[in-house]
């Protein structure tokens, strides 16, 4: 039975990566196909082509993006983005969801943002017990002004799933900064620190 169960779980190993990659690639293909239905219904590839090809809508999506973000680009396009966001600052509830979503993407998406650029070894969730954490700025207004030692901004992501996690604020000479890409460090995670980088080097933040 040994030589069986060692062949079952190499299985394992090569086919559950591929398996749950497959569904990732299949659900997100699968959302952004949604985006086909903005078009008329005689310009569908399916209508079209006359059978489905999955991929189409993903395409569709990295052409409007380029469309709005060429748009946005120039002094018209910024002028109208302000107005809108002028309007949707006057209506209740709305605004509240908007301007937090709006602050989150301007930190995450923009090319002068430091979030995420900086992976870290901070001790969570006590003293004497390691993590690795990002980043994602430092505190500012009331908040500085309390803490008043530096201090800086860190998300803590949980394993496997990094999406979910506690945001804290650390002093700055607590954390060890790694030489590690955010990517390395995120694998790192994701696997539960099996899949370590070999060429880390931690440096203490001055």
């Amino acid at each position: 039975m040994a030589p069986l169960r060692k062949w079952l779980f190499t299985g394992l190993l090569v086919i559950v990566p591929g398996a749950i990659t497959l569904s990732v690639l299949h659900w997100i293909v699968g959302m952004l196909d949604q985006t086909l239905q903005i078009l008329p219904q005689a310009w569908h590839p399916d209508k079209l082509l006359g059978f489905h090809i999955p991929g189409f809508g993903v395409l569709l999506t990295l052409l409007i993006l380029l469309v709005v973000g060429a748009t946005t680009s120039n002094f018209a396009g910024r002028k109208l983005v302000a107005w809108g966001d002028h309007l949707v600052s006057r209506i209740p509830v709305v605004r509240s969801i908007y301007s937090s979503v709006k602050q989150v993407s301007d930190t995450l998406f923009s090319e002068s943002g430091n979030a995420f650029r900086t992976a870290v070894l901070v001790q969570w969730p006590r003293e004497g017990v390691w993590t690795v954490a990002f980043i994602t700025g430092a505190p500012n207004g009331e908040v500085a002004a309390y803490l008043r030692d530096e201090f800086v901004s860190v998300y803590v992501p949980t394993t496997p799933n990094p999406t979910g996690g506690y945001f804290v604020m650390v002093r700055k000479s607590d954390c060890v900064e790694l030489d590690m890409s955010v990517d390395a460090a995120l694998r790192y995670i994701v696997s539960m620190g099996v899949v370590a980088p070999s060429d880390s080097v931690p440096v203490t933040i001055k």
